[in-house]
């Protein structure tokens, strides 16, 4: 059984709520360009991206890409922070949907770090791409 997007978002929120790696992090259902300090470190989970094919008579598959934003801020140590992030990101992404989808797999991982000093914030994106075959529906 496939999860659908909704579900797939919420899974993933429910599996931050008690990571150790995430604590302390705020989930945000939605991601704009200006974040403020006290909202990180921050995590945004969306699925912008689904495309249904036909597979085989009577089945088809579900493609869904899963895009993952993890905000912080930080010195000199950023880029390694965020690297970390998204190596446990990886790990929790993977390990929450597997059981529901016949293949996921992490496609690219981003960051964004620019400028330097004290204070800088960075962003790390993480694509994601899930695929189940279903019934398909007449």
């Amino acid at each position: 059984m496939s999860l659908t997007r909704p579900q797939m978002r919420s899974a993933l929120r429910g599996a931050l709520a008690i990571s150790a790696d995430f604590a302390g992090h705020t989930v945000l259902t939605s991601w704009g360009r200006n974040k403020d300090a006290a909202s990180l470190p921050s995590i945004g989970i969306f699925t912008p991206r689904f495309q249904i094919q036909t597979a085989a008579v009577g089945a088809r598959q579900e493609t869904t890409d899963l895009l993952v934003l993890i905000g912080r801020q930080d010195g000199d140590t950023l880029e390694d922070l965020l690297d970390a992030d998204a190596t446990a990101m990886e790990t929790l992404v993977l390990e929450t949907l597997a059981p529901d989808f016949d293949e996921i797999e992490i496609l690219s991982g981003e960051n964004d770090v620019p400028g330097i000093g004290e204070k800088r914030l960075g962003t790390m994106m993480l694509t994601f791409r899930a695929v189940a075959l279903t019934d398909r529906i007449i």
